[in-house]
């Protein structure tokens, strides 16, 4: 058998999945345009049907999982620069799918007033419960890119963001939660940094409980044959991009 004819299982997979991926956003693609088509007697610059907003918002998160960054961006800015009425749900969600691409270009100014462009239109939006949670999102994302900065006025600010979300989200998602996990360690390594020992223990002590909390969880729910649902940070209003590790790696 020739050797180099021989393809690893974990090659035909990664292959498979690119191919798939490939494949969705061909599709959204042809979605888009689809709906485009619907609206054919409007101007380009007028195509403000929620399906076409929806359908670009689907094309550019894919783009974005993709890592293809330009087009995503392109997608996103084909949103939040319309000159007609776009729903600010909309605009929200594709502020912070901006963010997330300029975020992760290390780009840390555009990407700082996308998140706030973003949490000012989730908090005009009447959809309170869903886009506090989007708000919590972005004012982690915002503790993020201020916590990067050695400036003690930015790691402040960073701490302030960050007790923001944290409370958010304990509101909406409860104590034990893996969400929740993921800001205390933000904030206790802050503490650490500020050599404020007794509340760096009293946070991790915290922590740990979570986590523990949320093992014993995931535990039952395998020993059942049930599926234990865990959170995925990301794109607003997405479930396939998760950057829970891009987050946890400025910590």
């Amino acid at each position: 058998m020739n050797i180099n004819h021989e393809v690893s299982s974990t090659e035909k997979n990664m292959s498979s999945s690119c191919r798939e991926e490939d494949a969705e956003i061909r599709y959204l693609e042809w979605d888009l345009n689809e709906k485009r088509n619907r609206c054919f007697h409007l101007r380009q610059d007028e195509l403000n049907d929620i399906c076409v907003l929806r359908a670009t918002l689907r094309v550019a998160h894919a783009y974005l999982e993709k890592e293809e960054y330009e087009k995503s961006l392109l997608n996103y800015e084909s949103i939040v620069c319309a000159k007609f009425d776009v729903p600010d749900e909309i605009r929200a969600r594709a502020y912070h799918g901006k963010g997330l691409v300029h975020m992760r270009r290390n780009d840390d100014h555009p990407a700082r007033e996308s998140f706030q462009n973003s949490i000012n239109y989730s908090s005009k939006s009447n959809k309170i419960g869903n886009h506090a949670i989007d708000t919590a999102e972005c004012l982690f994302y915002l503790g993020v890119i201020f916590r990067k900065s050695r400036s003690v006025a930015d790691i402040d600010m960073s701490m302030c963001l960050f007790l923001e979300a944290l409370h958010i989200r304990r509101s909406i998602l409860g104590c034990d939660n893996v969400l929740i996990a993921e800001v205390l360690k933000m904030i206790g390594n802050i503490h650490i940094e500020r050599n404020e020992q007794i509340e760096a223990y009293e946070v991790f002590s915290e922590l740990r409980r979570i986590e523990a909390a949320c093992l014993q969880k995931k535990y039952k729910a395998s020993s059942c044959g049930g599926i234990m649902c865990v959170p995925k940070r990301g794109i607003i209003g997405s479930d396939c991009c998760n950057d829970w590790e891009f987050a946890a790696s400025a910590a």
